[in-house]
């Protein structure tokens, strides 16, 4: 422990045993009371506190604690009358060495036990890093200043003046990211680089940094933590520095994640969904760390422009006295503001409301997901975390250490504290000097000068631009098999995923209806085609050739009895005949015309014999009948569910749905052809004249991302699709699938289309150059 100094001039008053001590560096006297005075000479040595607590509490019958004895002690450091004495291992009591590090006897084991603390691992030394992190970066802080702060200035306005479409964008982002994946992706982000921009900006000032470990908050939250430890105490400027590295590295990371965010947003790349994410947590985590009831940056920073790095203390030490009292050794010379007490109470009333709201958050999602065990989980959580901070607090009275949320507290004040001076010598680093020579300077030019024509030389690298965006791969061909009829499903002859030929029959439905329906229609169409032959074939012709015939000798006769009949009438007028000859010649004349007239009548009859109007009957119930076959047959061969085209049957468990019934209209299998892949890629808007047919295409699976396909564009959309995002144009390319199984329908991944050449620099900037010709020309009046 500490003791008073020995030039100090002491002087005690035998009457009333007060005393006076004179401190010859800075001429101030302080006056002290009995009490005060007993202390004080047991000060005079290196005594273990616990036997000083013993000894005043027996000499005066008061109440004394270790803390309130540490708490005297500190007042004695401020006023500058305590040396500080290195503990000696070979006097130290158990008691002593139970208040002090421990001795850092060889190097490696000093190492890691002044490193290893409760809720923390160490992972490695990472000084040789930051120096030459420190040696690369310090040439270009200037250039990198001027560059930054504008892109950042623009960046926090970008996110200002889009607040609408990033609160879609954070709604995308919250269902991307759970609890977890927030926790690491902070890590890996925030909290990673705030620490290195410390750990940097320590070494800059010759602080150790012996350990880069991963600490637990409350024994549950892991976070990478740079172990500072200040060997020298450091000047305000540095003290401002280095409390306010780790606020501008959170806003350059925000103002770069929204330049980012808005750049990448109409690709609909998932970095605009993680820089929107990334936007959000930095604000929840600014909003904590410049918060000066909590000690964060925010804190450090107010304290270090006040000059005041013990307020907090400070504060709890009165709003601790003022309830629970204080021995007069410590009021008497304890002077303290309003501003103290107010400060102490709202962080008191901060952390209950912080604690409160947390504790019914989780408890409330708990208890919503496992009823009574997630209370019991809940229970079980805010125990660890109490005995994970009594561990942490009894740690640190042993180490005589203030409890600090973040290895730079102890940088913060004026004074070097116990930790750093017993840092092993193998891990102190002198400062880095801030005088540096011209040949320093010259050199710093030199690489600053090499840097910049080594940037602005590869922007001139031919380079050829590809056009990016996501995808979703389909067959070149896809069709549903449904039912044409209804129907129970009688026979399946595949159980799906087989290839085969168009017209193979997969299934058959019931077709004892169709059946039926077939076979009546068509013995009903060959009866009333017998009808219609029949009608067509009565009279016949042989009977049509006879009454012709019988008409032809019937005139003949007739004729031939017409003539004798002459005949026999001029013999008559001659008379050479008798009258009784020729009336018999007369009568056989009249009935041969009657005969005639008979047989013209006959063969009349006999051809109009069948009604044309019937035959026109017959006709059109043939073609009613030929109709209903037709639909009949067609009907029996719904009932055959066949492939409509050659692929894969990709419905699984087909035999499963035999004996199922069927509506008409039901899908019974899907099939595809996947012999080619069709490949529909969202091209952003702003990279659409860039796409021409034909080009070549190179493809990433998600499902598979080391192996990489090729394509080639054959058709674009003519019209332009509104996604999420942002508008994008569809570019339909083709892709060869010779297994017929590593593409798959529905696989989704990111497509590249092969466009025209331009320098290096060109295409890496037209995010920024379409950010400064759009967005901020937009801003314009």
């Amino acid at each position: 422990m500490s003791q008073l100094r020995d030039d100090l001039v002491f002087s005690v008053n035998a009457n009333t045993g007060d005393c006076v001590i004179r401190d010859p560096q800075t001429q101030q006297t302080f006056e002290f009371g009995q009490q005060e005075c007993y202390l004080l000479q047991q000060f005079q040595h290196s005594v273990d506190l616990n036997q000083i607590v013993t000894a005043v509490n027996t000499t005066y019958q008061a109440q004394y604690t270790i803390e309130e004895i540490t708490e005297f002690l500190a007042l004695l450091n401020d006023w500058g009358l305590l040396t500080p004495v290195q503990p000696n291992p070979a006097h130290s009591t158990p008691e002593q060495a139970a208040h002090h590090l421990p001795p850092f006897t060889d190097k490696t084991a000093a190492s890691d036990s002044f490193i290893q603390q409760p809720n923390r691992w160490h992972l490695f030394n990472p000084q040789p890093l930051l120096d030459w992190l420190h040696q690369q970066l310090l040439p270009l802080q200037s250039v990198a200043f001027l560059i930054i702060t504008p892109v950042v200035l623009f960046g926090i306005l970008t996110i200002v003046l889009n607040w609408s479409m990033l609160r879609l964008d954070l709604a995308t982002a919250f269902s991307h990211f759970s609890i977890i994946t927030r926790l690491i992706f902070t890590a890996f982000t925030i909290n990673l680089l705030s620490q290195l921009g410390h750990a940097i900006i320590a070494r800059h000032y010759g602080v150790a940094t012996p350990s880069f470990g991963i600490v637990f908050i409350l024994g549950l939250i892991p976070r990478f933590n740079i172990q500072l430890i200040p060997t020298t105490a450091l000047i305000r400027h540095a003290r401002i520095k280095l409390a306010s590295v780790g606020l501008i590295m959170r806003l350059w990371l925000l103002g770069g994640a929204g330049l980012i965010w808005l750049i990448t947003r109409p690709s609909g790349h998932l970095l605009a969904t993680a820089s929107a994410e990334l936007i959000f947590l930095i604000s929840i985590n600014l909003f904590f760390t410049l918060n000066p009831l909590l000690k964060g940056d925010g804190y450090r920073l107010i304290t270090a422009f006040g000059n005041a790095p013990e307020f907090r203390a400070r504060s709890f030490q009165a709003l601790k006295q003022q309830w629970f009292g204080a021995p007069s050794a410590i009021t008497r010379h304890t002077r303290y503001h309003m501003g103290h007490f107010i400060y102490a109470i709202a962080v008191v009333l901060f952390l209950i409301a912080i604690s409160v709201f947390v504790t019914v958050f989780i408890g409330h999602w708990l208890e919503s997901r496992f009823n009574g065990t997630g209370v019991v989980v809940l229970l079980l959580l805010i125990g660890y975390v109490i005995v994970t901070l009594l561990r942490q607090h009894h740690y640190q009275q042993r180490a005589s250490l203030k409890p600090t949320d973040s290895s730079i507290a102890n940088l913060l004040s004026h004074k070097t504290t116990h930790a750093a001076q017993s840092v092993p010598p193998h891990l102190i680093t002198p400062p880095t000097q801030h005088t540096r020579s011209k040949y320093h300077l010259l050199r710093n030019s030199v690489v600053r000068g090499v840097w910049i024509a080594a940037i602005i030389g590869m922007g001139f690298i031919p380079y050829p631009y590809e056009i990016g965006g996501e995808f979703t791969l389909f067959p070149i061909a896809k069709m549903q098999m449904t039912a044409q009829a209804d129907g129970q499903i009688e026979t399946v002859l595949f159980n799906g995923g087989e290839w085969l030929e168009r017209g193979t029959l997969i299934a058959q439905l019931a077709q004892h209806r169709q059946t039926k329906d077939v076979a009546v229609t068509r013995a009903a169409l060959t009866a009333k085609q017998s009808e219609m032959q029949q009608l067509l074939t009565t009279p016949s012709i042989e009977e049509i050739a006879l009454a012709a015939a019988q008409l032809a000798t019937a005139q003949l006769k007739a004729r031939y009895s017409r003539d004798e009949t002459q005949r026999l009438e001029t013999l008559f007028a001659k008379g050479t005949v008798s009258l009784q000859k020729i009336e018999i010649a007369r009568a056989v004349s009249d009935l041969d015309q009657r005969m005639v007239v008979e047989r013209e009548a006959a063969l009349a009859t006999l051809k109009t014999q069948i009604n044309p109007h019937q035959i026109a009957i017959i006709q059109a119930d043939i073609v009613r009948l030929e109709a209903e076959l037709t639909f009949y047959l067609e009907q029996l061969k719904r009932t055959q569910l066949v492939m409509p085209v050659t692929g894969r049957i990709v419905t699984m468990q087909l035999k499963n749905k035999q004996n199922d019934y069927l509506e008409e209209g039901e899908l019974f299998a899907e099939v595809e052809d996947n012999r080619y892949m069709r490949i529909e890629i969202a091209v952003p808007e702003f990279d659409s004249a860039d796409v021409s047919i034909g080009a070549n295409v190179t493809l990433k699976l998600w499902s598979q991302p080391a192996q990489i396909f090729h394509g080639q564009v054959k058709d674009i959309v003519p019209i332009i699709t509104d996604k999420p995002y942002g508008q994008v144009m569809t570019v339909i390319g083709e892709l060869p699938n010779d297994d017929r199984q590593s593409l798959k329908s529905g696989l989704t991944g990111y497509a590249k289309i092969a466009g025209r050449t331009m320098p290096l620099g060109i295409a890496f900037t037209k995010g920024i150059a379409r950010f400064i010709q759009i967005e901020m020309w937009s801003w314009l009046p």
